[in-house]
């Protein structure tokens, strides 16, 4: 598989818990669907600093996957009009450069801070994120989960996580929350209707504000979540199990 950009071949990295394709050249990413929105901006400039060379091509982008040829993400609220994002058509991945994927992630993170700031319900994050299909961990990942929790002193998480808000609009699903500590934080969901189980990252670095989204839950199911942080300490921290209950749209 080949860089979009300059052609050299492409190594696999792993940040975040999501492996990405990287091109140790020009320091071009390419991510799965919805991958863009999971990389912190501290791994963002990891991959601008790992870079060997600047060098931008204009010739024509191909996916790396499935070789259809990419075309700029424009006119979404999420991508900043100065901040150049490719999308392929056929698999939904994203490439960026090195230098607009730190500048994405500056202003993806400004973003969260104004809506913090402000109050603002949570039915606007979505102008946050490239909205695209999330990715779903493994039973495997949660089976390690279960077992790290066994051997983790647990401690309730009332008075540290508040205010769980939950709201849809059209096929998306938001979830936001505070928490009076800085948090890693994840999400499990339990389909009772399906009986599957499943785990998805909110946070990868330390935050107070958290939210996340997804058109990958079929509302119409019997679902229910408990939310679990990791403090600065490896301290676990969990929500009860409740019924996800949707507000208005």
């Amino acid at each position: 598989m080949s860089c979009p950009n300059c052609k050299q071949e492409l190594v696999t990295q792993t940040l975040d818990n999501q492996v990405i394709l990287y091109c140790q050249r020009c320091g071009g990413s390419f991510f799965e669907e919805n991958g863009i929105n999971r990389i912190s901006l501290k791994s963002a400039k990891q991959l601008l600093t790992a870079r060997k060379e600047d060098i931008i091509l204009g010739s024509e982008k191909l996916c790396p996957i499935d070789q259809a040829k990419l075309t700029a993400i424009l006119e979404e609220e999420s991508v900043p009009q100065n901040v150049g994002l490719f999308r392929c058509p056929t698999c939904r991945g994203v490439f960026a450069y090195p230098f607009e994927l730190v500048r994405f992630k500056q202003a993806q993170e400004a973003k969260v801070n104004y809506l913090n700031l402000w109050n603002i319900p949570p039915q606007t994050i979505r102008s946050v994120l490239v909205l695209t299909f999330v990715a779903v961990f493994s039973l495997t990942v949660f089976s390690t989960y279960l077992l790290l929790q066994k051997q983790t002193s647990m401690i309730q998480a009332q008075d540290i996580i508040k205010t769980v808000n939950v709201s849809r609009s059209g096929r998306y699903l938001f979830i936001s929350f505070r928490s009076l500590i800085p948090l890693r934080t994840k999400i499990i969901f339990q389909d009772r209707t399906k009986n599957s189980i499943e785990e998805r990252n909110i946070s990868v670095d330390l935050k107070t504000l958290h939210f996340y989204s997804t058109t990958n839950i079929n509302l119409e199911d019997e679902i229910y979540y408990q939310i679990v942080g990791i403090n600065s300490k490896g301290k676990v921290i969990e929500t009860k199990i409740e019924r996800l209950v949707i507000g208005k749209p």
